[in-house]
């Protein structure tokens, strides 16, 4: 489901929610609702926050709606002062390999989506940057070589959770090209090192410990200072 009407409708069926009782918690008519349902065009952005902050939806199921819809995720959930029950909603796709992503997770189909440009931009950053090719950039965010390569193609799909990781992992490099000359870094990561245990920083980054690779150099340099 890529919609954000499909991904509204499947999150009020699988909840037993009719149009009235939608219609009720939003201060609706049931005309209204039945209209939004049916249009095409995604709703305003305030509208679909209204309707998480109704439905007491939980902040997974509020981003992924908002992505649909063309929007970036939000950062903050729905009020607690509602007294339904939260409501999540979990999509399942078959993705290439069986390791990308788990069984009912939330995906962001990316063709069309403004997060595509995000992803294929942070996916190819982290590559260069790092000096990664596609299979050792997969192993970083545990998908496979070619879910890399249909980012970087814009395509594709990616995890909520995947999505924090590159974001995470994309600020993690902000703060390494602080610490070392950007066009040293792949060769300074790749050396081992006493306070990696002789390790290479590399590995960690593979483990996806990359914000862990930042706070030991950076507790290294402030002590060397």
């Amino acid at each position: 489901m890529s919609t954000l009407k499909e991904l509204l409708g499947a999150l009020l069926a699988r909840h037993g929610i009719l149009k009235a009782e939608l219609a009720q918690r939003i201060g609706w008519s049931q005309g209204r609702v039945a209209m939004m349902l049916g249009d095409n065009r995604p709703p305003s952005r305030d509208l679909i926050l209204e309707i998480a902050h109704a439905l007491q939806l939980d902040t997974p199921t509020v981003d992924a709606l908002l992505v649909a819809a063309g929007f970036s995720p939000s950062t903050a959930t729905a009020g607690a002062s509602s007294t339904h029950r939260p409501l999540t909603l979990e999509v399942s796709d078959e993705e290439d390999d069986a390791s990308s992503a788990p069984e009912a997770a939330i995906l962001v189909f990316l063709p069309g989506n403004p997060v595509s440009r995000d992803v294929a931009g942070v996916a190819e950053r982290l590559s260069v940057s790092l000096g990664l090719t596609p299979s050792e950039l997969g192993q970083m965010l545990k998908v496979s070589e070619q879910t890399v390569q249909s980012w970087m193609r814009g395509e594709g799909s990616v995890s909520l959770d995947t999505l924090q990781m590159l974001r995470a992992a994309s600020a993690s490099l902000d703060s390494l090209e602080q610490m070392f000359l950007p066009d040293r870094l792949p060769e300074v990561i790749r050396r081992p090192a006493e306070i990696f245990d002789g390790e290479r920083a590399v590995d960690l980054v593979l483990r996806g410990a990359i914000g862990e690779v930042v706070t030991r150099y950076g507790n290294l340099l402030m002590y060397q200072a």
